[in-house]
């Protein structure tokens, strides 16, 4: 199951990545499910197994945050991009960071993503196939 899974209708604000490229990183995805539905911003942090981008081997924490009724939604960016940046203190020398503003689908999404130098992606399909 994806950490991170979006509908038509999802609207993605920004998007924040941090890691050391060798044993960890973290990523958080500012979004909301429809138009009036409310902000989150959803996070994780992944320790490798090992080399494999796609290891199921990887331990990962996934955590959400959520504005109280009548909260500014600059509040919930705010909140992100403070962890992004505590994160990037916290991994060492050899971490980077990276952030956009979506403003858009999950199209936009994938754009943005696959230009970035720490991006791996596959497409998915709605009937998986046997993995030999």
């Amino acid at each position: 199951m994806a950490i991170f899974e979006f509908t038509d209708t999802t609207y993605i604000e920004a998007v924040w990545f941090v890691g050391d490229g060798e044993s960890c990183d973290w990523m958080a995805v500012m979004f909301r499910d429809a138009l009036k539905s409310p902000w989150r911003v959803k996070y994780r942090f992944r320790y490798y197994a090992g080399p494999d981008p796609d290891d199921p081997n990887d331990t990962k924490h996934v955590y959400e945050l959520k504005l109280k009724d009548g909260e500014a939604v600059q509040k919930l960016f705010d909140a992100a991009d403070f962890v992004s940046w505590m994160t990037l203190k916290n991994f060492g020398a050899g971490a980077q960071r990276w952030h956009g503003v979506i403003r858009g689908n999950m199209d936009a999404f994938a754009h943005w993503m696959q230009q970035q130098p720490f991006a791996h992606y596959r497409v998915a399909t709605t009937e998986p196939k046997d993995v030999q």
